[in-house]
């Protein structure tokens, strides 16, 4: 009885243990076909193997770091991690090839440094796309002086063959693609790829600034028109701390002279910019153009009150939460600045942005438009 039993115990368990592997082996394919399909709608996949793209970007853009080099540096990181193997090229000419299934340049208005890459591609299957990081520099003419803007407007033959040559641009909003499209009278396709911020998910350096202290963030170079903001901050009698660093050492001494109290603070991290975003009382952009300008981002995210320019894409991200100024108007500008002095952000505004706005988004519609491509 006991030996029949132990049999029947065996076979009983032996069909129980058939069951539970059958089981398993079920579960683990369901969880396979679903992992497989997730990778498929999150990554860039072309014939089975994955997409290879290459950055081209302007030659200083880790020694002279500005908005680009931020928007590459996240968008490589983010693209990675959905599976797409990227590259960056520096210098116009390396690492080209049909190893590459697209091409992915940045910022028009270093053409001339992006101009051979695009050459040498020629007649290629090579797919090639643009983000232009652009807008018209019509309203910097005087502020520029005849020579330099004559020297410019020479460059615009070779700036609309890279443009019309493109099999897709990725403006950072809509209002962008149109000032390219029209500038050039051009006719190449178009899908926006938004920007972000995620300064708010890094650690913060603690930073202690006097009230009613005004903070701009950006090279210092006369694109961004700190000038104009010195002497305003000077009339008005408030601190002004310029966090950045310094690409033309003779626009900063006409700030120093305009304003002998200005704070030059370098290049600096992002864990201390998160400090001096959340310290400063209000942060000012009056730039003669910024598309949208990432700082603007990074201001509402930590919910320090702004001031963004008006020229450029700016609205498309921020809507009516900000106050807008001109950059070729002083009187706006002093008007702005002592109206938003001692007010706090509009409510819900860090939070919108964070949410509506992350460098995470951005990378998975770069990646879409990528399979659009291909």
């Amino acid at each position: 009885m006991n030996l029949v039993f132990v049999r029947r115990r065996n076979r009983v368990g032996s069909v129980f243990l058939i069951y539970i592997y059958s089981y398993l082996l079920a579960l683990a394919q369901e969880i396979n076909h679903k992992l497989i399909s997730d990778a498929k709608r999150n990554r860039c996949v072309r014939g089975g193997l994955m997409l290879r793209v290459l950055f081209v970007v302007r030659r200083d853009l880790e020694t002279n770091p500005g908005a680009d080099s931020v928007q590459v540096q996240k968008l490589h990181g983010g693209l990675q991690r959905l599976g797409v193997e990227v590259d960056i090229c520096n210098n116009g000419m390396d690492n080209l090839g049909s190893q590459y299934d697209i091409v992915h340049f940045f910022n028009l208005f270093r053409a001339r440094e992006l101009y051979p890459a695009f050459r040498k591609l020629g007649s290629t299957a090579v797919k090639k796309i643009l983000t232009p990081l652009y807008w018209p520099l019509e309203r910097i003419r005087m502020a520029w002086g005849p020579g330099h803007y004559r020297r410019w407007q020479a460059g615009a033959p070779l700036r609309r063959e890279l443009v019309a040559g493109m099999d897709m641009l990725a403006p950072a909003a809509a209002v962008e693609a149109e000032q390219v499209l029209a500038e050039y009278s051009v006719d190449v396709s178009w899908q926006v790829a938004s920007v972000g911020t995620d300064i708010h998910r890094l650690p913060e350096e603690p930073v202690t600034l006097s009230p009613e202290t005004v903070l701009c963030v950006g090279r210092i170079a006369l694109w961004n028109n700190q000038l104009a903001l010195a002497r305003v901050c000077r009339q008005l009698g408030v601190k002004l701390v310029l966090a950045g660093p310094i690409s033309d050492y003779g626009y900063s001494l006409q700030i120093r002279r305009e304003n002998p109290a200005v704070e030059f603070t370098g290049r600096v991290d992002e864990q201390r910019l998160a400090g001096l975003y959340r310290s400063a009382a209000l942060h000012v952009q009056p730039a003669w153009y910024a598309v949208p300008g990432l700082v603007n981002l990074d201001a509402a995210a930590l919910g320090c009150r702004l001031i963004a320019t008006a020229e450029g894409s700016a609205r498309a991200y921020l809507g009516d939460a900000v106050g807008y100024c001109s950059p070729d108007d002083s009187a706006l500008l002093k008007r702005l600045v002592a109206a938003n002095l001692g007010q706090s952000a509009p409510p819900g505004l860090d939070m919108a942005v964070q949410s509506a706005w992350s460098w995470r988004h951005a990378a998975e519609i770069t990646a879409s438009i990528y399979k659009r491509l291909v």
